[in-house]
């Protein structure tokens, strides 16, 4: 199982509950702004697309958890957080 989503959208504690309760094997790959230019998938992870899942979070939840990380940044900002999650799950609708 592969975890797919934005930065800070809780990949990495997913992946770790899922091991740790279940023996499930569950690595996780991040989008980045570089990944999202195209609208399609990476090509790192083409060969496993039937092992992807995408996460997602409300918008404002993840500024939340991004100011926490990073203050009165870009990528903190409620704009960017929904600007990046409507790219992705407009990704994740593509497949």
């Amino acid at each position: 199982m592969i975890l797919i989503g934005v930065s800070r959208c809780g990949k990495t504690p997913t992946s770790l509950y899922l091991a740790m309760q279940f023996g499930i094997q569950a690595a996780n790959y991040p989008f980045t702004a570089d990944d999202m230019d195209f609208l399609k998938l990476p090509p790192e992870l083409k060969e496993y697309q039937h092992k992807l899942f995408g996460l997602t979070i409300a918008p404002e939840r993840l500024a939340a958890i991004r100011s926490e990380r990073r203050e009165n940044s870009r990528y903190a900002s409620i704009r960017q957080c929904r600007i990046e999650l409507a790219e992705v799950e407009a990704l994740f609708r593509k497949k």
